[in-house]
């Protein structure tokens, strides 16, 4: 099952947190369940420790786990008519 994982910077609420957040949010559209953010510290970011790449690309994987998950329960049977 393949799924459109799409990415967005979340805006930081001022500029003294945008000098220290670099907020991702990864998301299916219409299933807002399987949404997640990361935060990632730009002093990071800065110093190549970490890259937004990386972080991109295991995002993309985690909401695509998501939301197999989620379309796991979606098609269970209701105990009650077991």
């Amino acid at each position: 099952m393949s799924v459109e994982v799409k990415l967005r910077r979340v805006p930081p609420e001022n500029e003294h947190e945008a000098q220290k957040w670099y907020v991702l949010e990864g998301y299916v559209d219409g299933y807002p369940a399987v949404t997640k953010r990361d935060t990632i510290n730009v002093a990071a970011l800065a110093s190549g420790a970490v890259t937004l790449a990386d972080r991109c690309a295991k995002m993309r994987a985690d909401v695509a786990e998501y939301y197999a998950r989620f379309m796991a329960l979606a098609d269970l049977q209701d105990p009650n008519d077991l």
